[in-house]
């Protein structure tokens, strides 16, 4: 089990493609990039920079990041209320008529047409794609809601315990979180980090969606926005963008690739895990499975420096 960091919070968020209350417009969330939120919502400003965060979609666990920064503007938003009560607690109803129901404790009213103001508030957007973990489907809504330090809040951003999320997940996940939990925040909050610009990644992405389409090697088709330009090598050793040297890949498998925790067998050109990925559900089904798209020799070439490099780690 890994230490717990001191100095940041962490954060049960909610996501859904249209979160449940009907006295606003909802949210833009990319649960594997980005988390979107505004100053009508409880714990507005509670996040920042560093925080941990466990991202849910009301019945199950989606994956686990920390915020590397957060963008915050000023924007006007629709804002709905009961044309009753005036109160802003209603909620679409999918099959009964009319639409909405006031939920207001005396009030009930049943109307097609809400009221509406254009209120100035606040948007939040925290950016967390780089150290995404997928974990879908490794704890249920009743487990989620246990290790919030409210567990009855119906809040879509709650406080969370981090150590007994870490417990409950177990040690044969927890070790990925390795690198969140030793994420250090400078005194200005954010973190230092070092980075080398990879001129032509952009122009390498788009060769790549060009020549495989937008799907993952390992998976199968994936929306473009979840799909990173993976070099089948070590780009601060070589220092270029091989136009045959790369696949898209859904973002956790890239990590792993990058890992030596998943790799293609070059000769049955079929994939194959470590032990340690092997035990999780959510990613089985990919060992022994082929790739999802065609490549040539020049391609295998770089698969097989890959497969010597980390074939150690697989149970062939």
């Amino acid at each position: 089990m890994v230490a717990e960091n001191k100095n940041s919070n962490a954060w049960l968020m909610l996501t859904k493609d249209k979160r449940q209350h009907g006295g606003n417009l909802g949210y833009d969330d990319s649960a594997s990039e980005y988390y979107s939120w505004d100053s009508t919502v409880p714990n507005h400003e509670g996040p920042a920079s560093e925080d941990k965060i466990v991202i849910w979609d009301g019945d199950t666990l989606l994956g686990a990041s920390v915020i590397e920064h957060i963008n915050v503007a000023d924007e006007k938003k629709l804002r709905f209320r009961c044309p009753k009560c005036s109160r802003t607690n209603i909620k679409p109803r999918l099959s009964l008529t009319p639409l909405y129901r006031c939920h207001r404790g005396n009030c009930k009213h049943e109307f097609d047409e809400p009221m509406t103001e254009e209120i100035v508030i606040k948007t939040y957007r925290c950016i967390h794609k780089d150290m995404w973990y997928d974990l879908q489907g490794q704890l249920d809504a009743s487990q989620l809601r246990n290790i919030c330090e409210q567990p009855k809040a119906q809040h879509s951003m709650r406080k969370l315990v981090w150590a007994d999320f870490l417990q409950l997940l177990g040690s044969e996940i927890t070790h990925n979180f390795a690198n969140i939990d030793r994420s250090e925040g400078g005194s200005s909050g954010h973190r230092i980090a070092k980075t080398r610009v990879r001129i032509g990644q952009a122009k390498f992405r788009k060769n790549l969606g060009e020549k495989y389409g937008y799907t993952c090697a390992f998976s199968g088709p994936n929306n473009r926005n979840g799909l990173d330009a993976a070099h089948l090598y070590s780009y601060a050793r070589v220092g270029d963008h091989d136009p045959y040297g790369g696949f898209l890949l859904r973002k956790d498998l890239h990590r792993f690739f990058d890992l030596g925790l998943l790799a293609v067998n070059p000769e049955s050109m079929k994939i194959h895990l470590a032990e340690k990925l092997k035990r999780l559900e959510q990613y089985r089904y990919l060992d022994g499975a082929k790739l999802k798209v065609g490549i040539d020799s020049r391609t295998k070439k770089w698969l097989k420096i890959h497969w010597d490099e980390h074939s150690e780690l697989m149970d062939v």
